[in-house]
């Protein structure tokens, strides 16, 4: 070998503070050839006899007893700055015995699963653990129609095709604000969500009832979901958003009818068609709340007893203050309504199997 040769690779294996000067100034040679950096260890620009040049790190890598040289990423598309920053956070790793190129591949699964997790698949894997459960016939939720229709109606057509990973308080709030101002429907419409409206006859109103009970639904979905894991989330993007003072305060309500307006409901009702007539028939004689009496079936009536099932009391349907099944007598009025309802010809209300079917 000349001693021109040798004063060459003598120089190469000196190790200088890479500029970008330095590395556009360095010509292809005959042999691959590194240019070392002395401002982070086994950090080099790998020179090709087809001119490319590209960052590479030496090292002894977890699982090797020799250095040996990995690719960092090709000059230009890499900086000189990102290559030592990112030269120093695989050193950190190989002295704590991770292997890089497996920490990369390992972060790179997790990103694509976090793609996968959509709030749609969330969603309905929440239906089937927390609101409907095995038995489609004692749901696990007091009211799992409104929940399924506030979660398929109008959250997953607004959020469905996002990753849960990135939605933030951001996206979902500036929609439930604006179905507060003016209404489900409308809203839906306007951010591309539903693309005609359902009721166009219907005017724009407000409906702050509807954007809480949405952010209740979202709440206890994103909570479910921690509860449970595997959708990489730590935490819920509504855990420090208020609900009254962006949505509104819940407005109470706790009107008793006085005589007038009692005297209005009896000469009302016989006017209402049914089954809505026979509905608040039962309301009317029985004191009992809008779900516990329009679900009623005829195997809830033994005798003289009726037996409304806790899913339909109020209270939670598990845990603590739960729910607990109610026996109404069947008084002479009550037994006058159920006698003038048709056994299988009355449809239902207020969800499946209503009013006697």
């Amino acid at each position: 070998m000349c001693c021109h040769h040798v004063a060459t690779e003598e120089l190469l294996a000196m190790k200088t503070a890479l500029t970008d000067r330095s590395i556009k100034a360095a010509r292809p040679a005959v042999r691959p050839y590194d240019m070392h950096d002395a401002v982070v260890p086994g950090l080099a620009v790998r020179v090709l006899p087809s001119g490319v040049k590209s960052f590479v790190l030496v090292a002894r890598f977890p699982g090797s007893t020799n250095p040996t040289r990995r690719a960092l990423g090709a000059y230009g598309v890499l900086t000189l700055e990102a290559a030592r920053t990112k030269a120093r956070q695989w050193l950190e790793m190989i002295a704590r015995g991770v292997d890089p190129a497996k920490e990369a591949e390992r972060q790179r699964r997790e990103q694509e699963r976090k793609r996968r997790t959509t709030f749609s698949a969330m969603v309905e894997d929440y239906i089937g653990s927390a609101v409907v459960g095995p038995n489609p016939d004692k749901p696990r939720q007091r009211n799992p129609r409104k929940i399924l229709n506030g979660l398929h109606d109008v959250l997953v057509p607004l959020f469905g095709d996002r990753p849960v990973t990135e939605l933030t308080a951001d996206d979902i709030m500036p929609p439930l604000e604006l179905i507060g101002r003016i209404g489900t429907d409308r809203a839906l419409v306007k951010l591309g969500a539903r693309k005609t409206l359902r009721r166009p006859s219907r005017k724009a109103r407000p409906c702050p009832e509807q954007a809480r009970a949405l952010f209740v639904f979202v709440e206890m979905v994103f909570n479910w979901a921690i509860e449970h894991h595997g959708y990489g989330l730590d935490r819920s993007p509504l855990d420090r958003i208020s609900k009254a003072r962006r949505l509104g305060a819940t407005v109470r309500r706790d009107h008793t009818l006085n005589d007038e307006e009692l005297a209005a409901l009896v000469l009302a009702i016989p006017r209402l068609p049914p089954p809505h007539r026979h509905a608040y028939e039962v309301l009317l004689h029985s004191g009992l709340r809008l779900n516990e009496a329009v679900g009623t079936r005829w195997t809830e009536i033994e005798g003289d007893d009726w037996t409304i099932p806790a899913a339909r009391m109020k209270g939670r349907n598990s845990g603590q203050g739960q729910a607990r099944a109610h026996v109404v007598p069947v008084t002479p009025a009550l037994r006058k309504i159920f006698d003038s309802v048709p056994r299988g010809e009355q449809p239902p209300m207020g969800g499946p199997g209503g009013m006697l079917v």
